[in-house]
């Protein structure tokens, strides 16, 4: 991936950077307050947000340092983790209701899956341990809330400039409000993987997946000098 491609990468591997990019544009997405362990001491710090709230390093993936903080008590022990990974520390506000996931090929979402731990959240271990998590293909949502999951999906797509594919995660309020958590620049592309599973679901196999990924690759300046 070159160009844009890698543009998008560094922007949204930057979780305060590119929640930043979504506010800028309208895109819902949850309250936060950053942290730099280099200005100040991890003791000192003070939560802004009611709880709960999600502590989590603000250039790390795969949930690693990531702790949902339901009370003051749990509070200092969530930040020293997270800063054993980052300076900087971002804190949201934890939104209740469904997690779930909007894949995109070429700028258009595909279906979106709900992702569904049976114990506590979407944690480093239930992500990569066989069993720990369900997933429902298609979401468990009202047609009218997956049409505004995948048109936000669609929208930060564009203004993140991601290119050929990616991932979307978001929280679904009760009432149905999709709030954008963050975006996979370079989701897992195996057999097994979310987005050949939303791909498969949606008439495409995973040969003619990995195809269309390899003709759109390389094409950001195709028509410029």
């Amino acid at each position: 991936y070159t160009g844009s491609g890698v543009l998008a990468s560094a922007l949204c591997m930057d979780k305060v950077y590119s929640k930043q990019i979504y506010i800028q544009n309208g895109i819902p997405t949850p309250k936060y307050q950053l942290v730099d362990t280099r200005e100040q001491k991890v003791e000192a710090v003070k939560c802004d947000l009611p709880y709960p709230v999600v502590v989590k390093p603000s250039r790390e993936g795969s949930s690693v340092g990531v702790h949902i903080v339901r009370e003051q008590s749990q509070w200092k022990a969530a930040l020293e983790d997270a800063a054993q990974y980052d300076h900087h520390i971002l804190i949201e506000d934890f939104i209740e209701g469904s997690e779930l996931t909007v894949p995109l090929l070429k700028g258009k979402a595909l279906t979106s899956i709900e992702i569904v731990p049976k114990v506590d959240f979407y944690d480093y271990t239930n992500k990569y341990t066989a069993g720990k998590t369900d997933y429902y293909l298609p979401a468990r949502i009202s047609e009218e809330q997956e049409l505004m999951c995948r048109q936000v999906a669609e929208k930060v797509y564009r203004v993140c400039r991601l290119r050929g594919y990616g991932r979307v995660d978001f929280r679904v309020t009760p009432s149905g409000t999709p709030y954008v958590i963050e975006v996979n620049t370079l989701p897992g592309c195996t057999a097994t993987s979310l987005l050949p599973q939303a791909a498969q679901h949606c008439g495409m196999s995973f040969e003619v997946l990995i195809e269309e990924l390899l003709k759109s690759a390389g094409l950001d300046y195709e028509g410029v000098r």
